[in-house]
């Protein structure tokens, strides 16, 4: 039994949480000390590139959370903890599905190279976009049908969407409120293009 009215020092350990450490004092024969401890965590990055080139908004879910690639093909997600085998899945529209197991076991970074569904040609020889920068509207003329237009900030957040008339090959696409750099996505019937557009009102 430990001596009355004296304090001590403690120390725990315990394997995937952060040692704790203190002082109490036992000012009674029965003494009851509650240590929390907190988890080990760590964050994760994910890099999503196409031919070796950074993928603006493409979808990653880990950890039960979905986020959106910046115009750096970027995403971080924190928190995660260690040893775990977490599931991940990344998608993006005209590209492959990805779905693979990953194991945290320090701060990381993956990347993740996805490719074209189809063997499509580059939508960007089918598409002209104009004017960049652009003070009023913004022009898209393609070849093909355009099946939706939207404007992204460049953390990927949507801000617009524009679902045009079937058969439409060329739209004019009224700006974002703001000013400053967005990235446009349109799809059109073979593929997916994105563009970075400069927005002066």
């Amino acid at each position: 039994m430990l001596p009355i009215r004296e304090n001590y020092q403690y120390q725990v350990v315990k394997e995937s949480y952060y040692q704790k450490s203190g002082i109490f004092s036992v000012v009674n024969a029965d003494v009851v000390e509650a240590v929390n401890l907190d988890k080990i965590t760590y964050s994760v990055r994910f890099n999503i590139v196409f031919n070796e080139e950074p993928l603006p908004l493409a979808e990653v879910t880990f950890n039960n959370e979905t986020k959106t690639t910046g115009i750096d093909g970027m995403v971080e997600f924190y928190a995660i903890v260690p040893n775990i085998i977490m599931p991940l899945i990344v998608e993006g529209v005209g590209f492959e599905y990805f779905e693979g197991e990953i194991i945290v076991e320090s701060d990381s970074l993956f990347t993740i190279s996805l490719n074209k569904t189809g063997a499509h040609e580059n939508t960007a020889s089918h598409i002209n976009i104009y004017p960049n920068p652009a003070s009023e509207s913004v022009n898209i003329k393609t070849d093909l049908e355009i099946l939706r237009v939207e404007w992204f900030d460049l953390s990927g957040k949507l801000i617009q969407t524009l679902k045009p008339e079937a058969g439409k090959t060329f739209i004019n696409m009224a700006l974002p409120e703001q000013n400053g750099s967005f990235m446009l996505r349109i799809q059109t019937q073979n593929d997916v293009f994105v563009k970075q557009i400069m927005v002066n009102n």
